[in-house]
């Protein structure tokens, strides 16, 4: 016999996204992420969420009860042959008491479950006992503040259950206190922060009296305005109830003067709710209010304005809204919102960690222009430049978050000479120059609000010998040079208008090495790097004239796209990996193999103001900080565009964001809002399988009970082929999560095992 100990720990990364988000009136940002069959899930219709102690994420569906960890979904169904098992698949809702036992509601029965055995307990309508539950179809389960366990049915009203006696007390509802005994179908309970208890039903709204022990009917509306019944209820931090409507609209109740105010659905008016039909009301912790109803999608709704923000499946938008019906919402410790829908799956919205603003092409006439983003420029006016390799050029509305379209015309002369624009510039006299591929240099006219277009001609001296820009950059004393590819460097007189290729040093002695440049900085000694993908790094040496050369001794020629001075005047370089100039040794090196970055194609370098470099590569975004060569990776998962960048498609403005373009869109960010996730999740081991075969604990010679409760584990010497499942139960951004473990007495050191 032996034992072995297994012993994890968990780094929680996180940070995440805003995605524009087009509706009328324009709502505010939210992404949803897609939980479906693909993840596990054993069912798309949602009728039920819940968060237990653990932190484990447990949905009802009508095809079984799924536990989620993040990763993982394990199912619970129905067994004809195992009364141990749930009593249907069914679930319409969930609760946990307070000594962790799960309560299922099905459409056939109530069970109890115990998560450390993975055994329900099934109780059912007796109809010669009257302390049996009074009906089997079970809509609602809820435990108030007293202790008591309430379970709602369709067609035996409202049950109590004793907990001593393992029995329930069956309590009267009635429309007055006078009245006789209604056997309603019960949707919803609810207990307010004065402690009143509240049913919705289908005749309406029911309070419970504790002196008579039963529920009375409120009438929040006139008998007039439809059908009474409630299938949600919500409080807002003013007291005030929101009750959810079959058919008629979400109700503001004031319980202590009997009022109330009604919305409703109007066709015309894109600020009215999006569906009479509401299913589900939720009031965050932090006061937002949430409506998801059929056909309607999900509601933002302002309090104060009496407006709603909608936000609707959208078949070209990969992060909207998964299904037109929002049939539960429910909030986890995280402040993540999870949205249940009918034959959508679930829907996750993580509004605490939305930092990175994500921008893509919409169908819509004021969104981005094409995804593919190259280049950005600030103008002195604070207006955003952004060029795309495909769509033009794009005049960003920050404010409005619109863009404004700048295209080629082939039947106008003073339109933009391509949509491929490679890099913008505005010079020191105001100037905003557009480098093109295949459409020369172009210089927008702000008067006109149309372009000048600087061409090759081979038959007239002065111009530019190639119409594929690449790069331009003022120097320090105010010339700029342009970056062509397959014409080399030129030298542009902005008051002649005029182009002289540079190929030589002025003694002639040295030539510059490369025909295709793609990337120019000048640091702080005046001295000019020129890079290349055809002839290496050139350097002009500010004191001699002469042109030096670098990575010269690599196998092929180096893709030099990314030159980057910093503010204490360090030069960087971009290409396979991160280089560092050394000026003592007149050479470069790696500056770091972490996170990849002695490898990875770098594609844009930024420095924020607090001295930390923010790097977009050929896979993700990574934050160096240079002191300590400690670095953080992003990903998709946090927000970014896609993981792969364009090369010097990056920027940042004078208030200090910053800005990466990708393939997919582009981000911008203030560092400051980019935070680690504080939020430090449990981690359980959750699956054993030995000698390759899963190991359900309950009742099993090794596993006594789940293998998330149990603590030690002994195994035969003929049974040492083992493996374990385990998750971090954080679910902002659970794919950031990071593992490692460590086989105590074997391994020496902490073994990665990745996310």
């Amino acid at each position: 016999m032996f034992q072995q100990l297994i012993f994890f720990r968990v780094i929680s990364l996180v940070c995440l996204f805003i995605l524009p988000f087009y509706a009328f009136p324009q709502a505010p940002s939210v992404n949803f992420r897609h939980i479906k069959s693909e993840s596990g899930l054993s069912n798309s219709t949602i009728e039920t969420i819940l968060q237990d102690n653990r932190g484990f994420m447990w949905f009802g569906t009508r095809d079984g009860l799924n536990r989620y960890d993040g990763s993982q979904m394990i199912i619970y169904r129905n067994s004809s042959t195992d009364s141990s098992t749930i009593s249907d698949n069914f679930i319409t809702s969930l609760y946990e008491n307070n000594q962790h036992n799960m309560w299922v509601g099905t459409l056939n029965g109530l069970n109890r479950f115990d998560p450390k055995l993975n055994r329900f307990t099934r109780l059912k309508n007796n109809p010669a006992d009257k302390k049996s539950i009074s009906s089997n179809h079970i809509t609602a389960i809820y435990g108030d503040t007293k202790g008591r366990i309430l379970i709602g049915t369709s067609g035996g009203g409202v049950n109590l259950y004793n907990a001593e006696q393992n029995s329930f007390k069956r309590i009267a509802c009635r429309q007055s206190a006078a009245s006789s005994i209604q056997e309603l179908n019960i949707y919803t309970f609810f207990e307010d922060s004065r402690g009143n208890l509240w049913a919705g039903t289908e005749s309406g709204l029911y309070l419970y009296n504790n002196s008579s022990e039963d529920f009375s009917g409120i009438n929040p509306q006139p008998a007039a305005a439809g059908k009474q019944a409630i299938r949600s209820i919500a409080e807002n931090k003013n007291g005030t109830l929101l009750l959810g409507m079959d058919d008629n609209g979400l109700i503001i109740f004031n319980p202590s003067f009997r009022s109330f105010q009604q919305y409703l659905h109007k066709a015309a008016d894109a600020t009215s709710i999006s569906s009479n039909l509401v299913r589900a009301v939720y009031v965050g912790k932090k006061g937002e209010t949430w409506i998801g109803s059929v056909n309607g999608g999900l509601d933002k709704f302002d309090v104060t304005t009496g407006s709603f923000y909608n936000y609707q499946y959208q078949p070209d938008n990969p992060n909207s809204l998964s299904q037109r019906t929002v049939s539960v919402l429910y909030e986890d410790r995280q402040g993540n919102l999870w949205i249940g829908t009918h034959r959508g799956g679930i829907n996750l919205y993580m509004p605490g960690s939305e930092k990175f603003n994500l921008y893509r092409q919409k169908p819509y006439k004021n969104s981005l222009s094409y995804n593919d983003v190259k280049t950005f420029c600030e103008d002195r006016y604070g207006n955003i430049w952004v060029g795309t390799d495909g769509g033009g050029l794009n005049l960003f509305n920050r404010k409005q978050n619109t863009f404004t379209h700048y295209k080629h015309d082939p039947f106008n002369q003073s339109s933009l000479g391509s949509n491929e624009v490679m890099d913008l510039k505005e010079d020191s006299d105001g100037n905003l120059w557009i480098a093109t591929w295949g459409g020369g240099l172009c210089l927008y006219n702000r008067t006109a609000n149309n372009f000048i277009r600087y061409r090759s001609n081979a038959e007239s001296n002065g111009n530019i010998t190639s119409d594929y820009i690449q790069c331009i950059y003022e120097d320090k004393s105010g010339q700029l040079l342009i970056g062509t590819y397959y014409g080399g460097l030129h030298l542009f007189d902005k008051k002649n208008k005029s182009f002289t290729p540079v190929q030589k040093s002025k003694t002639g002695n040295t030539s510059i090495y490369g025909n295709n440049i793609i990337s120019i900085t000048q640091d702080k000694e005046g001295n000019t790097w020129i890079g290349t993908d055809d002839g290496e790094l050139n350097k002009l040496n500010a004191v001699t004239g002469e042109f030096e050369h670098y990575f010269q001794q690599d196998d092929k020629k180096p893709d030099i796209r990314v030159l980057f001075t910093d503010s204490k005047g360090n030069v960087w370089v971009g290409q396979a990996g991160l280089y560092l100039y050394d000026k003592a040794a007149n050479r470069f090196s790696v500056f770091t193999d972490a996170e990849g970055l002695s490898s990875l194609f770098i594609k844009g370098i930024v420095e924020d103001n607090s001295g930390r470099l923010w790097i977009s590569t050929s896979n993700g975004l990574k934050q160096l900080d240079p002191k300590t060569k400690t670095v953080r990776t992003y990903n998709t998962g946090d927000g970014l565009q896609d993981m792969e960048f364009e090369a010097n498609a990056y920027m940042k403005t004078r208030d200090g964001q910053i800005y990466f373009g990708g393939v997919n869109g582009f981000n911008s960010f203030y560092p400051i809002d980019i935070t680690v996730n504080a939020f430090i999740p449990p981690v359980f081991v959750t699956d054993l399988q030995v000698q390759n075969k899963k190991i359900i604990g309950g009742n099993n010679k090794l596993l006594q009970q789940d293998i998330s409760f149990t603590d030690k584990l002994k195994l035969p010497y003929k049974e040492a082929t083992f493996s374990f499942g385990f998750a971090a139960l954080n679910y902002t951004a659970s794919e950031n999560n990071r593992f490692a473990y460590k086989l105590e007495g074997w391994d020496k050191d902490w073994i990665n095992a990745g996310s």
